[in-house]
């Protein structure tokens, strides 16, 4: 994912917020010595999701106006 679209889907005002917050991102999920996860045959890995945004008062029930954030590491 670009940082632009990163601002952009989480409401950012500052293109140098997202770049820094991806690149923290994106160095936390590297391993140096493995580039890919799921790389080893017996490697384990767990992933999730979730939506992150506020409350939606009056909207009803369900995902109105949030975001979904997916992640997964290997164990």
């Amino acid at each position: 994912m670009s940082a632009v679209r990163f601002q952009r889907q989480f409401g950012l005002s500052r293109y140098e917020t997202a770049f820094q917050i991806l690149h923290k991102l994106r160095a936390r999920m590297v391993r140096p010595d493995q580039d890919r996860i799921g790389g080893k045959p017996e490697a384990v890995i767990e992933a999730d999701e979730t939506y992150a945004g506020g409350r939606s008062c009056g909207k009803g029930r369900g995902v109105h106006d949030r975001v979904l954030v997916a992640g997964a590491v290997e164990v």
